[in-house]
């Protein structure tokens, strides 16, 4: 086995792009990926929402009141930002700035733009893996059943989710979460595989 030359730059921690359509399961495959890779942290955003039951500030989101979050804005704290449902997630640039430092992995659950941001910013250091639902009525379903939304809400959500799937095609990877722990293994996969292009 070769041994890695002194010289050699120390490594860089390369950001994950995690999106999907709400519903699709996103923070539970995050979670469960945090949990099977060594050297991977998650972001955690800032949000203008208030909490839905069981969310925890500081571990879920970064609960914050719309004055908060401007002033992150005009400070420059924010890598990305966007607008969803009504309230504002911002991605913090120091999270990402010193997990890459430590020589960390970060984690981001974002939308497509936000996605679009980093690789702005990072460019090759960012991986995007896009989620897909098994179907839209499957979408429906899981929406319906996790009962924190109205039915119009559930509507817009859905008609949100057609035009998200849309821009699938400008992620490195999409995987089909029809079953989680196969969409687990899939994105745990494109992690490690990505790492040994690092």
């Amino acid at each position: 086995m070769l041994k890695k030359r002194m010289d050699s730059p120390p490594y860089k921690g390369m950001i994950i792009a995690l999106s999907a359509p709400s519903g699709t399961g996103k923070t539970t495959v995050a979670t469960k990926v945090l949990r099977k890779i060594p050297g991977i942290v998650r972001s955690v955003s800032l949000n203008t929402r208030p909490p839905r039951p069981l969310e925890i500030h500081g571990v879920d989101y970064i609960f914050v009141s719309e004055d908060e979050f401007d002033d992150n804005i005009k400070k420059g704290n924010l890598i990305e930002f966007v607008e969803i449902y009504g309230f504002r997630r911002g991605t913090p640039k120091d999270t990402l700035l010193e997990s890459r430092e430590r020589g960390l992995d970060t984690l981001c659950i974002i939308e497509w733009t936000g996605m679009k941001h980093l690789k702005e910013h990072f460019g090759p250091s960012v991986v995007s893996i896009f989620l897909l639902p098994p179907s839209l009525e499957k979408l429906r379903l899981r929406l319906i059943t996790r009962a924190q939304d109205s039915n119009e809400e559930i509507e817009r959500r859905l008609a949100l989710a057609q035009e998200e799937m849309t821009n699938a095609a400008d992620y490195d990877h999409v995987v089909l979460n029809d079953d989680l722990n196969v969409c687990v293994r899939k994105v745990v996969k494109i992690i490690k595989n990505e790492r040994k292009r690092c």
